[in-house]
């Protein structure tokens, strides 16, 4: 494994995207959000999507500039088309957006459809933290259909993610989960690897749980349960639903619309000041987080650990010491880097082995 500059792995991925095409200000938003995700540890979520993006911009199937069409605005609520740009593009200019529109209000609501892969949604949700507000943001694809309703075997649902940010100190708490039991990426990395899932997370075309990633893959193909499994999958199921309306049924684009196409995306920023206070708000999210940790450990665990204190740790240690990226990205970007001739970054000095 290899430990890279943040910086050197973002100028390395905005060249790339730039010499594919991309506009060079988009070029950098996507470079520094993948990037960001790999420090905040979500390696999933990183770099590891280039080789796809970079696929998506070849065959037309990523816009290479513009910005999302506003289809209706209200006070307090706005619902764009993403326009086939990169989901990281559209979140950032839907974020600066709902930030000037949201003004003396408490709440803004944005719905988004037909945007690409928006990458990790904790991105989003801390930065907007950091800025003293919060943000609840989820995420849906209705043309995807890999996550099985409770008791099925055929998939139904994309994972839909669902991701918040809350002020807190001294780092925010945030949080990114999925109504899926495992991600996509996981599914992919696991079946990349030759390994097996870390408990029966998907469902093969014969209708038996399994650890095997084979079993989603197929042929046959199978599917990805819902969070929550065999015993509480139910819940997950709930939770899909809901996300998915929220992003895709709010936008406009469901799964009955024969023009849906691209990532749906919703969230809803609301400014502490219009309610308690931030003050009061940080000061409650700090205090709750630390009772939290306060918990006397079950057995096999050395203490609790709260919600995004892994991520905050995670990037911290990386800005300073290096991204430590896992072992499949660079082997997918190196090709790419020489086919565009963009110089690949260089490791710290000591880190590959």
């Amino acid at each position: 494994m290899a430990r890279y500059r943040a910086g050197a792995l973002i100028g390395a991925a905005r060249s790339l995207y730039e010499a594919a095409g991309l506009a060079p200000e988009i070029a950098l938003t996507v470079a520094e959000a993948l990037v960001e995700a790999d420090l905040l540890g979500f390696d999933t979520h990183g770099l590891r999507f280039c080789p796809a993006y970079i696929k998506a911009i070849e065959s037309g199937g990523m816009a290479k500039s513009g910005d999302p069409i506003v289809l209706n605005e209200r006070p307090g609520a706005l619902t764009l088309d993403g326009a086939g740009l990169p989901g990281q593009w559209v979140m950032a200019w839907a974020l600066e957006e709902a930030e000037r529109r949201i003004g003396d209000g408490a709440t803004m609501a944005v719905a988004v459809k037909n945007a690409r892969n928006a990458g990790c949604l904790a991105v989003y949700a801390r930065r907007v933290a950091l800025g003293g507000r919060m943000l609840i943001l989820t995420a849906s694809a209705p043309t995807n259909g890999v996550v099985a309703p409770y008791g099925g075997r055929e998939g139904r649902l994309a994972t839909n993610p669902l991701a918040a940010g809350m002020p807190a100190d001294p780092h925010p708490i945030v949080f990114d989960t999925s109504a899926a039991a495992v991600t996509n990426r996981m599914t992919e990395r696991a079946r990349d690897a030759g390994t097996r899932l870390a408990g029966s997370y998907v469902v093969g075309a014969d209708g038996q749980p399994s650890d095997d990633p084979a079993a989603l893959f197929g042929p046959p193909k199978g599917a990805i349960l819902s969070s929550g499994g065999l015993d509480q999958g139910y819940k997950g199921f709930a939770f899909g639903l809901l996300t998915e309306m929220l992003a895709s049924g709010l936008s406009g684009t469901g799964r009955n619309d024969p023009e849906a196409q691209g990532q749906s995306l919703f969230f809803l920023m609301i400014d502490p000041e219009g309610f308690g206070g931030l003050d009061a708000f940080e000061a409650s999210a700090t205090h709750l987080r630390e009772w939290c940790r306060s918990s006397a450990p079950m057995a096999g665990f050395e203490s609790v650990r709260a919600t995004g204190d892994r991520a905050a740790e995670a990037f911290a240690r990386q800005r300073s010491e290096g991204v430590d990226l896992a072992a499949d990205v660079m082997p997918g970007l190196l090709p790419l880097l020489e086919r565009y001739g963009v110089p690949a970054p260089d490791p710290i000095d000591g880190s590959q082995s």
